[in-house]
């Protein structure tokens, strides 16, 4: 009996067919897409199989050692990469979930330090009170504008009532305090 030449896509019913051992007829080697057509001629056929798988074994896939490794340090490193994604993921969710707690509170205005403790939250605390503070010293610097304009408002009424100069003093006092409250820009303007 001649040694078959077996590749993966050899299928062991065309060498049943092609070596017919037991001199079936073509009608009785028809196959259909689980076996063969005639069950007699199936069960032969299975027999037969396994005798051919004896005597030709199926070829092994030999893998270069190089290819193993290669591939093994693949997998850690899409391993690696996606624990990184996992762990970026989840800090990034947990900082959403700060700034949609944050968005809430500042919807509310109900502010509070107790907000969080990640970077998102730190930069937030951080503008909110440089916000407050700027607001605050705004705050102080139209109350100083405000009572100025009232003096101001004072001297012009004395100047309209018939005064024809101001006191020296009130007037260099009024014109500092003029000159203290407007920013340097300002000032800078007026002399030119």
């Amino acid at each position: 009996m001649p040694t078959e030449n077996r590749s993966s896509n050899t299928d062991p019913r065309d060498v049943f067919i092609r070596l017919n051992p037991l001199g079936l007829g073509e009608a009785e080697l028809r196959k259909d897409s689980t076996g063969f057509e005639d069950q007699r001629t199936h069960s032969d056929y299975l027999l037969f199989l396994a005798g051919y798988r004896e005597t030709h074994p199926e070829p092994q896939h030999h893998t270069d050692p190089g290819e193993v490794e290669r591939c093994e340090a693949r997998l850690h490193e899409v391993s690696s990469l996606c624990a990184s994604v996992e762990q970026e993921r989840d800090a990034l969710r947990a900082q959403l979930a700060e700034c949609e707690a944050m968005a809430a509170m500042i919807a509310e205005r109900e502010w509070a330090e107790h907000a969080g403790t990640g970077p998102v939250s730190s930069k937030v605390e951080a503008a909110f009170t440089q916000l407050h503070n700027d607001l605050h010293e705004a705050g102080e610097k139209l109350a100083e504008r405000d009572a100025l304009l009232r003096d101001v408002r004072g001297a012009m009424r004395e100047y309209e009532q018939g005064c024809d100069q101001f006191p020296p003093f009130h007037h260099n006092q009024l014109m500092e305090r003029i000159d203290a409250a407007l920013p340097a820009s300002a000032e800078q303007e007026a002399r030119s």
